[in-house]
Protein backbone atom coordinates (compact mmCIF):
# COMPACT_ATOMS: atom_id res chain seq x y z
CA UNK A 1 0.00 0.00 0.00
CA UNK A 2 1.85 3.12 -1.00
CA UNK A 3 1.02 6.22 -0.31
CA UNK A 4 2.29 10.17 -1.02
CA UNK A 5 5.46 10.61 -0.20
CA UNK A 6 4.70 13.75 1.79
CA UNK A 7 1.27 12.38 3.44
CA UNK A 8 1.73 10.30 6.97
CA UNK A 9 -0.75 7.55 8.09
CA UNK A 10 -2.10 9.95 10.33
CA UNK A 11 -3.14 12.08 7.39
CA UNK A 12 -4.04 9.57 5.11
CA UNK A 13 -6.71 8.34 7.75
CA UNK A 14 -7.77 11.36 9.00
CA UNK A 15 -6.16 11.10 12.18
CA UNK A 16 -6.49 14.66 13.50
CA UNK A 17 -5.29 15.66 16.94
CA UNK A 18 -9.40 15.78 17.63
CA UNK A 19 -9.90 12.28 16.08
CA UNK A 20 -6.89 10.80 18.51
CA UNK A 21 -8.70 12.15 20.76
CA UNK A 22 -12.09 10.63 20.14
CA UNK A 23 -10.42 7.16 20.23
CA UNK A 24 -8.48 7.30 23.30
CA UNK A 25 -11.84 8.21 24.81
CA UNK A 26 -13.54 5.21 23.34
CA UNK A 27 -11.67 2.99 24.83
CA UNK A 28 -11.05 5.40 27.92
CA UNK A 29 -7.35 5.75 27.50
CA UNK A 30 -6.27 8.91 29.94
CA UNK A 31 -3.82 11.01 32.18
CA UNK A 32 -3.91 7.92 34.52
CA UNK A 33 -2.44 5.48 32.02
CA UNK A 34 0.77 7.50 31.50
CA UNK A 35 1.97 5.76 35.03
CA UNK A 36 0.32 2.43 33.94
CA UNK A 37 2.21 2.73 30.42
CA UNK A 38 5.32 3.30 32.17
CA UNK A 39 5.22 0.54 34.90
CA UNK A 40 4.14 -1.92 32.58
CA UNK A 41 7.47 -1.56 30.29
CA UNK A 42 9.79 -1.03 33.45
CA UNK A 43 8.53 -3.90 35.71
CA UNK A 44 7.03 -6.11 32.82
CA UNK A 45 8.28 -6.02 29.16
CA UNK A 46 11.99 -4.93 29.37
CA UNK A 47 13.05 -7.17 31.78
CA UNK A 48 11.23 -10.37 30.72
CA UNK A 49 11.59 -8.92 26.92
CA UNK A 50 13.51 -12.18 25.75
CA UNK A 51 10.97 -14.57 27.58
CA UNK A 52 8.11 -13.10 26.08
CA UNK A 53 9.32 -12.68 22.59
CA UNK A 54 10.42 -16.06 22.91
CA UNK A 55 6.95 -17.54 23.99
CA UNK A 56 5.18 -15.99 21.84
CA UNK A 57 7.28 -16.52 18.78
CA UNK A 58 7.47 -20.40 19.18
CA UNK A 59 3.51 -20.68 19.54
CA UNK A 60 2.76 -18.46 16.43
CA UNK A 61 5.08 -19.74 14.14
CA UNK A 62 3.90 -23.25 14.95
CA UNK A 63 0.30 -22.62 13.44
CA UNK A 64 0.03 -24.63 10.23
CA UNK A 65 -1.34 -21.32 8.36
CA UNK A 66 1.40 -19.03 9.86
CA UNK A 67 4.43 -21.24 8.08
CA UNK A 68 2.67 -20.87 4.72
CA UNK A 69 4.19 -17.20 4.86
CA UNK A 70 7.33 -17.68 7.01
CA UNK A 71 9.27 -19.67 4.60
CA UNK A 72 12.56 -18.83 5.43
CA UNK A 73 14.76 -17.53 8.48
CA UNK A 74 14.51 -13.96 6.75
CA UNK A 75 10.96 -14.10 6.72
CA UNK A 76 11.53 -14.76 10.39
CA UNK A 77 13.56 -12.12 11.54
CA UNK A 78 11.37 -9.33 9.62
CA UNK A 79 8.46 -10.65 11.65
CA UNK A 80 10.37 -10.77 15.11
CA UNK A 81 12.13 -7.63 14.41
CA UNK A 82 8.16 -6.08 13.79
CA UNK A 83 7.32 -7.67 17.57
CA UNK A 84 10.42 -6.05 19.00
CA UNK A 85 9.72 -2.64 18.03
CA UNK A 86 6.12 -3.10 18.82
CA UNK A 87 6.77 -4.95 22.44
CA UNK A 88 9.66 -2.12 23.32
CA UNK A 89 7.28 1.26 22.61
CA UNK A 90 3.83 -0.63 23.88
CA UNK A 91 1.89 1.85 25.66
CA UNK A 92 4.69 5.05 25.26
CA UNK A 93 3.27 8.20 24.54
CA UNK A 94 -0.14 6.63 23.70
CA UNK A 95 -1.32 9.81 23.01
CA UNK A 96 0.43 11.14 20.72
CA UNK A 97 0.67 11.84 16.37
CA UNK A 98 3.97 9.56 16.46
CA UNK A 99 2.53 6.77 18.64
CA UNK A 100 -0.54 5.88 16.28
CA UNK A 101 1.25 6.89 13.02
CA UNK A 102 3.67 3.64 14.08
CA UNK A 103 0.70 1.45 15.21
CA UNK A 104 -0.82 2.70 11.81
CA UNK A 105 2.22 0.97 10.26
CA UNK A 106 2.79 -2.23 11.77
CA UNK A 107 -1.03 -3.24 10.85
CA UNK A 108 0.56 -2.21 7.33
CA UNK A 109 3.59 -4.28 7.46
CA UNK A 110 1.69 -7.49 8.49
CA UNK A 111 -0.93 -7.25 5.73
CA UNK A 112 2.15 -6.98 2.94
CA UNK A 113 3.77 -10.16 4.40
CA UNK A 114 0.05 -11.37 3.66
CA UNK A 115 -0.97 -12.19 7.47
CA UNK A 116 -4.71 -12.68 7.23
CA UNK A 117 -6.75 -11.03 9.33
CA UNK A 118 -8.63 -13.32 11.38
CA UNK A 119 -4.79 -14.52 12.33
CA UNK A 120 -3.47 -11.36 12.97
CA UNK A 121 -6.50 -10.63 15.40
CA UNK A 122 -5.53 -14.03 17.38
CA UNK A 123 -1.68 -12.94 17.52
CA UNK A 124 -2.87 -9.89 19.31
CA UNK A 125 -4.50 -12.09 21.73
CA UNK A 126 -1.43 -14.50 22.09
CA UNK A 127 0.70 -11.73 22.44
CA UNK A 128 -1.11 -10.12 25.21
CA UNK A 129 -1.55 -13.64 26.96
CA UNK A 130 2.72 -14.05 27.12
CA UNK A 131 2.88 -10.27 28.61
CA UNK A 132 0.46 -11.51 31.47
CA UNK A 133 2.01 -14.78 31.93
CA UNK A 134 5.45 -13.36 32.70
CA UNK A 135 4.34 -11.07 35.07
CA UNK A 136 6.87 -10.40 37.72
CA UNK A 137 6.06 -12.04 40.97
CA UNK A 138 6.04 -8.53 42.69
CA UNK A 139 3.65 -7.33 41.09
CA UNK A 140 1.44 -10.12 41.34
CA UNK A 141 1.56 -10.37 44.92
CA UNK A 142 -0.06 -6.90 44.51
CA UNK A 143 -3.62 -7.41 43.39
CA UNK A 144 -4.72 -4.04 42.82
CA UNK A 145 -1.77 -3.35 41.12
CA UNK A 146 -1.98 -6.20 38.93
CA UNK A 147 -5.38 -6.00 38.13
CA UNK A 148 -4.67 -2.10 37.18
CA UNK A 149 -1.62 -3.10 34.52
CA UNK A 150 -4.09 -6.11 33.17
CA UNK A 151 -6.75 -3.51 32.34
CA UNK A 152 -4.25 -1.22 30.71
CA UNK A 153 -3.01 -3.85 29.11
CA UNK A 154 -5.82 -4.84 27.26
CA UNK A 155 -7.01 -1.32 26.44
CA UNK A 156 -3.81 -0.61 24.92
CA UNK A 157 -3.96 -3.54 22.67
CA UNK A 158 -7.62 -2.96 22.09
CA UNK A 159 -6.18 0.65 20.53
CA UNK A 160 -3.42 -0.56 18.85
CA UNK A 161 -5.45 -3.87 17.24
CA UNK A 162 -7.96 -0.34 15.88
CA UNK A 163 -5.03 1.37 14.43
CA UNK A 164 -3.62 -1.79 12.83
CA UNK A 165 -6.58 -2.75 11.56
CA UNK A 166 -7.22 0.51 9.85
CA UNK A 167 -4.03 0.19 7.66
CA UNK A 168 -4.18 -3.76 7.04
CA UNK A 169 -8.54 -3.54 5.88
CA UNK A 170 -6.97 -0.18 3.74
CA UNK A 171 -3.83 -2.80 2.21
CA UNK A 172 -6.56 -5.23 1.27
CA UNK A 173 -9.16 -3.10 -0.33
CA UNK A 174 -6.48 -1.43 -2.19
CA UNK A 175 -5.19 -4.55 -3.72
CA UNK A 176 -8.67 -5.68 -4.25
CA UNK A 177 -9.18 -2.04 -6.27
CA UNK A 178 -5.52 -2.63 -8.11
CA UNK A 179 -7.03 -6.58 -9.06
CA UNK A 180 -10.03 -4.76 -10.40
CA UNK A 181 -8.58 -1.86 -11.94
CA UNK A 182 -6.04 -4.44 -13.67
CA UNK A 183 -9.14 -6.93 -14.48
CA UNK A 184 -10.76 -4.18 -16.36
CA UNK A 185 -7.75 -2.84 -18.46
CA UNK A 186 -6.95 -6.91 -19.62
CA UNK A 187 -10.45 -6.67 -20.61
CA UNK A 188 -10.41 -3.46 -22.53
CA UNK A 189 -7.41 -4.98 -24.01
CA UNK A 190 -9.35 -8.18 -25.17
CA UNK A 191 -12.23 -6.11 -26.71
CA UNK A 192 -10.36 -3.88 -28.22
CA UNK A 193 -8.38 -6.99 -29.91
CA UNK A 194 -11.78 -8.68 -30.32
CA UNK A 195 -12.59 -5.43 -32.65
CA UNK A 196 -9.18 -4.19 -34.11
CA UNK A 197 -7.72 -5.71 -37.45
CA UNK A 198 -4.39 -6.43 -36.34
CA UNK A 199 -2.51 -5.30 -39.05
CA UNK A 200 -4.44 -1.82 -39.24
CA UNK A 201 -5.41 -1.12 -36.03
CA UNK A 202 -8.60 -0.22 -37.64
CA UNK A 203 -11.89 -1.95 -36.93
CA UNK A 204 -12.05 -5.51 -38.40
CA UNK A 205 -14.77 -6.59 -40.72
CA UNK A 206 -16.84 -8.25 -37.90
CA UNK A 207 -16.73 -4.59 -36.22
CA UNK A 208 -16.77 -2.51 -38.90
CA UNK A 209 -20.90 -4.81 -40.11
CA UNK A 210 -21.62 -4.15 -36.51
CA UNK A 211 -20.67 -0.31 -36.66
CA UNK A 212 -22.78 -0.22 -39.69
CA UNK A 213 -25.93 -1.81 -38.57
CA UNK A 214 -25.81 0.22 -35.28
CA UNK A 215 -25.47 3.54 -38.19
CA UNK A 216 -28.56 2.42 -39.66
CA UNK A 217 -30.39 2.33 -36.81
CA UNK A 218 -29.66 5.17 -35.72
CA UNK A 219 -30.28 7.26 -38.89
CA UNK A 220 -33.99 5.61 -39.26
CA UNK A 221 -34.58 6.46 -35.48
CA UNK A 222 -32.90 10.66 -35.55
CA UNK A 223 -34.15 10.64 -39.44
CA UNK A 224 -30.15 11.78 -40.33
CA UNK A 225 -28.70 10.61 -43.17
CA UNK A 226 -25.99 8.19 -43.61
CA UNK A 227 -23.32 7.50 -46.55
CA UNK A 228 -21.16 4.00 -47.15
CA UNK A 229 -18.15 4.04 -49.02
CA UNK A 230 -16.46 0.78 -49.99
CA UNK A 231 -12.28 1.63 -51.30
CA UNK A 232 -10.03 -0.67 -52.77
CA UNK A 233 -6.36 0.41 -53.64
CA UNK A 234 -5.51 -0.22 -57.34
CA UNK A 235 -3.32 -3.19 -58.62
CA UNK A 236 -2.72 -3.96 -55.13
CA UNK A 237 -1.72 -7.79 -56.53
CA UNK A 238 1.47 -6.08 -58.62
CA UNK A 239 2.49 -4.44 -55.17
CA UNK A 240 3.18 -7.95 -53.55
CA UNK A 241 4.17 -9.59 -56.52
CA UNK A 242 6.50 -7.40 -57.32
CA UNK A 243 8.08 -5.99 -53.84
CA UNK A 244 6.78 -9.05 -51.30
CA UNK A 245 4.17 -8.79 -48.69
CA UNK A 246 5.99 -7.26 -46.02
CA UNK A 247 5.85 -3.77 -48.30
CA UNK A 248 2.28 -4.88 -49.00
CA UNK A 249 1.81 -4.70 -45.50
CA UNK A 250 3.09 -1.01 -45.15
CA UNK A 251 1.26 -0.17 -47.58
CA UNK A 252 -2.12 -1.02 -45.68
CA UNK A 253 -0.47 0.39 -42.76
CA UNK A 254 -0.23 3.66 -44.44
CA UNK A 255 -3.35 3.55 -46.68
CA UNK A 256 -5.56 2.73 -43.27
CA UNK A 257 -3.80 5.76 -41.64
CA UNK A 258 -4.13 8.13 -44.03
CA UNK A 259 -8.10 7.64 -44.53
CA UNK A 260 -8.38 7.57 -40.66
CA UNK A 261 -6.91 10.77 -40.36
CA UNK A 262 -9.40 11.94 -42.92
CA UNK A 263 -12.01 11.60 -41.55
CA UNK A 264 -14.49 13.20 -38.43
CA UNK A 265 -14.22 11.51 -35.45
CA UNK A 266 -17.75 10.07 -35.38
CA UNK A 267 -16.53 8.50 -39.10
CA UNK A 268 -15.70 5.05 -38.86
CA UNK A 269 -13.80 3.16 -41.09
CA UNK A 270 -12.74 -0.67 -40.78
CA UNK A 271 -10.97 -3.00 -43.24
CA UNK A 272 -13.44 -5.02 -45.04
CA UNK A 273 -10.71 -7.39 -46.16
CA UNK A 274 -7.73 -7.69 -48.31
CA UNK A 275 -6.93 -4.80 -49.73
CA UNK A 276 -10.44 -3.40 -49.36
CA UNK A 277 -11.79 -0.87 -46.65
CA UNK A 278 -15.11 0.26 -45.36
CA UNK A 279 -15.75 4.11 -44.63
CA UNK A 280 -19.24 4.69 -42.22
CA UNK A 281 -19.79 8.46 -43.01
CA UNK A 282 -22.61 9.81 -40.09
CA UNK A 283 -25.05 12.62 -40.59
CA UNK A 284 -23.81 13.87 -43.87
CA UNK A 285 -25.83 14.47 -47.48
CA UNK A 286 -24.33 12.23 -50.42
CA UNK A 287 -22.54 15.49 -51.70
CA UNK A 288 -21.03 16.25 -48.45
CA UNK A 289 -20.00 12.56 -48.19
CA UNK A 290 -18.37 12.67 -52.33
CA UNK A 291 -16.43 15.46 -51.33
CA UNK A 292 -14.74 13.61 -48.33
CA UNK A 293 -14.36 10.54 -50.66
CA UNK A 294 -12.52 12.19 -53.27
CA UNK A 295 -10.33 14.81 -51.04
CA UNK A 296 -9.16 10.60 -49.40
CA UNK A 297 -8.71 9.93 -52.76
CA UNK A 298 -5.93 13.16 -53.61
CA UNK A 299 -4.76 12.79 -50.50
CA UNK A 300 -3.18 8.84 -51.29
CA UNK A 301 -2.84 9.65 -55.13
CA UNK A 302 -1.13 12.93 -54.67
CA UNK A 303 1.17 11.26 -51.83
CA UNK A 304 3.57 8.54 -52.76
CA UNK A 305 3.92 6.09 -49.97
CA UNK A 306 7.77 6.26 -48.58
CA UNK A 307 9.30 3.18 -47.06
CA UNK A 308 12.68 2.75 -46.02
CA UNK A 309 14.12 2.23 -49.44
CA UNK A 310 11.32 2.69 -52.16
CA UNK A 311 8.84 4.71 -52.82
CA UNK A 312 5.62 4.17 -54.64
CA UNK A 313 2.40 5.69 -56.03
CA UNK A 314 -1.09 4.11 -54.86
CA UNK A 315 -3.68 5.11 -56.11
CA UNK A 316 -7.54 3.97 -55.07
CA UNK A 317 -10.86 3.77 -55.91
CA UNK A 318 -13.98 4.25 -54.16
CA UNK A 319 -17.33 3.37 -54.60
CA UNK A 320 -20.51 5.13 -52.53
CA UNK A 321 -24.16 5.50 -51.57
CA UNK A 322 -26.09 6.89 -49.25
CA UNK A 323 -28.63 4.52 -46.70
CA UNK A 324 -32.49 4.40 -47.99
CA UNK A 325 -35.21 3.97 -45.33
CA UNK A 326 -35.81 0.78 -46.89
CA UNK A 327 -31.98 -0.40 -47.03
CA UNK A 328 -30.73 -3.12 -44.88
CA UNK A 329 -26.87 -4.22 -43.54
CA UNK A 330 -26.86 -5.96 -47.09
CA UNK A 331 -28.63 -3.98 -49.87
CA UNK A 332 -26.54 -0.81 -48.79
CA UNK A 333 -23.05 -2.84 -49.23
CA UNK A 334 -24.05 -4.27 -52.08
CA UNK A 335 -24.78 -1.53 -53.66
CA UNK A 336 -21.82 0.66 -52.40
CA UNK A 337 -19.95 -2.63 -53.71
CA UNK A 338 -21.40 -2.35 -57.19
CA UNK A 339 -20.68 1.62 -56.93
CA UNK A 340 -17.00 0.28 -56.24
CA UNK A 341 -16.71 -2.09 -58.92
CA UNK A 342 -17.68 0.74 -62.16
CA UNK A 343 -15.24 2.64 -60.67
CA UNK A 344 -12.40 -0.42 -60.56
CA UNK A 345 -13.76 -0.90 -64.42
CA UNK A 346 -14.38 2.54 -65.28
CA UNK A 347 -10.20 3.16 -65.01
CA UNK A 348 -9.75 2.95 -61.29
CA UNK A 349 -8.74 6.43 -59.40
CA UNK A 350 -12.17 7.58 -59.52
CA UNK A 351 -15.17 7.87 -57.18
CA UNK A 352 -18.55 6.77 -58.25
CA UNK A 353 -21.25 7.51 -56.68
CA UNK A 354 -24.81 4.78 -56.51
CA UNK A 355 -27.72 7.44 -56.00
Amino acid sequence: MKYGMTQSLCERFGFTQEKIRERLILLDLGDKDYVLAGRLQQEVIVPNFPLIMNAFFDGFTSHPEVKTFIKDEAAGKRIKKIITTFLLSLGSGFDSRKYFEHRLHVGLAHGDVGLSLSLYLCAYRGLTQSIINHFPQTVRDDQQHYEQLVEFLYKINALDMSLAIETYHGAQVQNLEASITGIRSQAAEFQKKAITDALTGIVNREQVFTELSRALEQSRENRTPICLAMADIDHFKKVNDSHGHQVGDSVLIDVARRIKASLRGKDVVGRYGGEEFMLILHNIPLDTAQKIAQRIRLRIADHPINLADLILSVTMSFGLTMARPEDTVETLVKRADEALYAAKHGGRNKVVVSE
